[in-house]
């Protein structure tokens, strides 16, 4: 029997996800992948998971909680994948933010491209490293608030009844622009 190919995927959420996998007899099994760890998969193994999603929101392969490593040339959607704009590596994020400081209007064109918290909550925890601009973190809040008011609300928390500051102190907006 020959070796399967893999793809290999890296949680970058904050929290524990559940994949299902298939044992050596085709059984389902789920497989816990805790923050910051890979998973291999075959294509046959996503897409299993994928069709199981209520809605494409909650499919952690295209919504930015999963980001692939490695994927396989020929199978039939790794473009797609791959032009996904929620799907942002870590060296992304920070060049996102370089590149906004000249262009601010390219950097909103592409946070408005992103439709999901996870990928806009992953930006904001790289504002202290790329040293954003008070006008970057305001549009990342002004998305997050835009895609899923539930997470702007725990993303920011108490910052929300006074103002919201850069880690350098800078106030970006005060509750009256909330």
């Amino acid at each position: 029997m020959g070796e399967q190919r893999v793809e290999v995927w890296k949680n970058v959420s904050a929290g524990r996800l559940f994949i299902l996998k298939l044992d050596r007899r085709d059984e389902e099994e789920l497989v816990s992948v805790p923050s910051g760890q890979t998973v291999s998969l075959t294509p046959a193994e996503r897409k299993l998971n994928q069709n199981r999603t209520v809605s494409k929101d909650l499919d952690v392969f295209s919504n930015g909680r999963l980001e692939p490593v490695s994927l396989l040339d020929d199978e039939e959607d790794t473009k797609e994948i791959e032009a996904n704009p929620n799907r942002v590596t870590d060296a992304e994020v920070l060049e996102i933010f370089a590149d906004g400081k000249e262009n601010w209007r390219g950097f909103d064109r592409r946070v408005e491209e992103i439709s999901n918290a996870t990928t806009l909550t992953r930006m904001l925890s790289f504002v202290g490293q790329a040293d954003a601009t008070a006008r970057q973190v305001k549009c990342l809040h002004d998305r997050l608030r835009e895609v899923d008011p539930a997470v702007y609300l725990s993303v920011v928390g108490d910052q929300v009844d006074e103002e919201i500051r850069l880690p350098s102190g800078v106030v970006v907006a005060s509750r009256e622009q909330l």
